[in-house]
């Protein structure tokens, strides 16, 4: 998945990532996301949305490419720096084609200021979720290896080495 995507980061660990004080760090966590109402509502709450957010994915779109309206308090951010904690819950319990579009727009984020940084470990369940936006060179900087495969649930797992 996102494919020649800068503005994406897998890291080992959110404790060793660099965050400095002109950065603004907001943690998504998975589980409070797994239907639509409360996945709006973390992303409103955790990303400080302006009052007129729409709740839908066109507003998402919009507002995570833009942080114009950001700035609090005279404050400047260098980043607007977003960890996405287990991602494999994010509207798990609606259909799949919502979680799809969620991961797209995150795919397509222009907005160089905004990274958005996952667990390395979860980087399995972008692989296994959806092959076609895979970018192989991705997983060659990575330095995974697939390890063992299950075809009868459809899990890859892999081997950092």
């Amino acid at each position: 998945m996102f494919k020649n995507n800068k503005n994406i980061k897998f890291v080992e660990s959110i404790k060793n990532y660099k965050i400095t004080e002109q950065d603004f760090f907001a943690e998504i966590l998975g589980e409070h996301c797994e239907i639509e109402y409360t996945f709006y509502n973390e992303l409103c709450v955790k990303l400080q949305f302006p009052y007129y957010f729409g709740r839908n994915f066109d507003a998402l779109d919009e507002c995570i490419n833009d942080f114009e309206w950001f700035d609090h308090d005279g404050m400047h951010y260098n980043r607007i720096l977003i960890y996405i904690k287990n991602p494999e819950k994010i509207l798990s319990k609606v259909i799949d084609d919502e979680r799809k579009i969620f991961f797209e727009i995150i795919q397509r984020i222009e907005n160089k200021k905004v990274i958005i940084i996952f667990d390395e470990k979860d980087f399995d369940f972008f692989y296994f979720y959806n092959i076609e936006f895979l970018d192989l060179k991705i997983i060659n900087e990575m330095r995974f290896d697939i390890i063992n495969i299950d075809y009868k649930n459809y899990k890859y797992f892999f081997n950092k080495y």
